[in-house]
Parts: C-alpha cells; sequence; structure tokens
C-alpha cells in the first residue's frame, strides 16, 4: 500500500485580498483514506497570504500554509493544485522582451497576447476562462509566481513545477488548475461531496460560511492535486505543441 501523503488545494487572491470582502485565500489540505479518496485534514478561508509568502522560503512556505490551516501531520505534501495562471502568453512576452508582434485574430477569444494556450483551448471546449493580462486576476497571478519562486520550484514538465530538500521525503509537484469547469464533471462533484460532507469539513465551512465558495473552490483545486497524484489518467495532458513558459490547467478529461 502507498504511504499516505497530503495534497493541497489554494484558491488565490490578490495581494491585497484583506480588504476583500467577497473572495481572499483559501486553503483546503486533503490526505489519503485508507478507504480510498481524499480526506479532509483541515482548511482555512478569508485570509491574506501575503505574510507568509514574504517571509518564507522553501519548505517553511509548505509549514507556513499547513499551520494555517490548523494541520500538523507529518505525512509529506505530494501535490498543491493552484486556482491562478502560473505562466503568461508567450506572444506577449515577446512583444515586451524583444518587440516581437504576431497577428491578432478579430475574434477577441482568440487573441494570443491576451490568452495562453491551454486557455484557447479551453475556449474550444465550451469554457470561458480569464485572461491575466486582460481581466482582473494579474494580482492573483503574479501572487501564485511568487510562490513559485519562493518555493524554489522549477519546471519539471509542461504545466509541472517540482520542489525539492534534503529533508522532503519526495518531490513536491505544483500545477495550476480551475475549479469553474470542475463543477460540471462527475468524478468531481462525486469526490468534492464526500469531502465536503465529512463532519471536519462541515465545520470548517461554518466557521467561513461567508467565504463558503471560495473554500468550495479550495476543495475542488485539492481534488485535482490528489487525482493528479493517485488516478493521472483522469485529468487532461497538454498536447505536445504547448509552450513550456505557459504552463498548462490540469482539469478532468471529457467524458468523466
Amino acid at each position: 500500500m502507498q504511504e499516505q501523503s497530503l495534497y493541497i488545494g489554494w484558491d488565490v487572491g490578490a495581494w491585497n485580498c484583506d480588504r476583500n470582502k467577497a473572495s481572499r485565500d483559501a486553503v483546503v489540505v486533503v490526505s489519503d483514506c485508507e478507504n480510498g479518496g481524499p480526506q479532509f485534514c483541515g482548511g482555512v478561508a478569508a485570509l491574506n497570504l501575503r505574510p507568509e509568502l514574504n517571509t518564507c522560503l522553501g519548505s517553511a512556505l509548505i509549514d507556513g500554509f499547513l499551520q494555517r490551516c490548523g494541520v500538523l501531520s507529518h505525512l509529506p505534501v505530494r501535490v498543491i493544485a493552484v486556482d491562478t495562471p502560473l505562466g503568461w502568453p508567450l506572444p506577449m512576452r515577446r512583444l515586451l522582451s524583444a518587440g516581437t508582434t504576431t497577428r491578432i485574430p478579430e475574434n477577441a477569444d482568440e487573441n494570443p497576447y491576451l490568452f495562453r494556450q491551454t486557455e484557447l483551448d479551453l475556449f474550444k471546449r465550451l469554457n470561458r476562462p480569464l485572461s491575466a493580462v486582460r481581466d482582473m486576476i494579474g494580482s492573483q497571478s503574479i501572487k501564485g509566481i511568487h510562490f513559485l519562486a519562493a518555493l524554489g520550484a522549477t519546471t519539471s514538465r509542461v504545466g509541472v513545477w517540482e520542489f525539492s530538500e534534503p529533508q522532503t521525503p519526495l518531490p513536491v509537484s505544483i500545477i495550476e488548475t480551475y475549479p469553474a469547469p470542475c463543477k460540471s464533471d462527475r468524478i468531481i462533484c462525486n469526490m468534492v461531496d464526500d469531502i465536503v460532507g465529512q463532519a471536519l469539513t462541515r465545520e470548517c465551512m461554518l466557521r467561513y460560511q461567508c467565504f463558503a465558495e471560495d473554500l468550495e473552490d479550495a476543495v475542488r483545486c485539492a481534488a485535482i492535486a490528489w487525482l493528479y497524484a493517485n488516478h493521472p489518467q483522469t485529468l487532461r495532458n497538454p498536447p505536445a505543441d504547448i509552450p513550456q513558459g505557459e504552463g498548462w490547467i490540469w482539469l478532468p478529461s471529457e467524458g468523466n
């Protein structure tokens, strides 16, 4: 039997989300359950993780997230799934760094300056992701990218960053996800229902009921983290032509 691990889901708020009455950072930690599937270990919402991001590096940053959730387990963290863009469009970066231009289609949802390949791919599947360049998620995106840098994570393949230190038994994988499309996926819905139905989760939801939507999105992120580690075949892998620097949004494969 595989050793138990922890999985973290983070619904990212802006750098100054402590001033936002509607949406702030929310983090949920789940672990492997003996009967299969993830079980809730702890969670927190209505906060801003800026202090941890300013003062912690490497494994201390992960420890800070766990402490915020009230999780004191010695189990290793295996995957962290983050709800914010962890990369920016390659044509936009080329435009800024070298003045290299590209043709812009008439359809706004096909603009390669505004959307990464992973987002253009989602448009084809009738999802409408936001743009870190155009929409009001740039602050959250930079916060997530800062997290990768402070952690010391490096790219292992398209859409996957890994972090390890001598004291970490296994590398920690960090991936990007997007909770909105997960709401219509059968596997994710069943997992979220199971997690939210657990007594400890209900207690947490009551404590942060004004930010219950943020907390549920963090649960969905944690579910994706667990699936990535335990059932990767249920998630859609990036096509071969996705630029590595843009990253990838990990979501359930179609038909689940």
